[in-house]
């Protein structure tokens, strides 16, 4: 773990290991955000399909669509 905060702290990420370490868990904290709603998501996808809702090509690429804008949005926030 210290060469980790030592490598990040001479390429300028952080002035501190303090900082590195509140640094890295807030991006932790945003990536398991992040990764609860796919879950949600996936969950309600799930239900729905078990439901006997039933995927329709346009909806298939509704959903590619939408996953292609979270993406490019989650790319862009990086």
């Amino acid at each position: 773990e210290e060469k980790v905060i030592d490598r990040l702290l001479a390429s300028g990420v952080g002035e501190s290991p303090e900082q590195i370490i509140k640094l890295s868990l807030h991006l932790l904290d945003e990536h398991e955000t992040k990764l609860s709603a796919l879950r949600a998501d996936a969950r309600a996808a799930m239900d729905e399909i078990e439901d006997g809702d039933l995927i329709t090509p346009k909806s298939i690429e509704d959903t590619k669509a939408e996953y292609r804008a979270r993406r490019k949005q989650h790319l862009s926030s990086q």
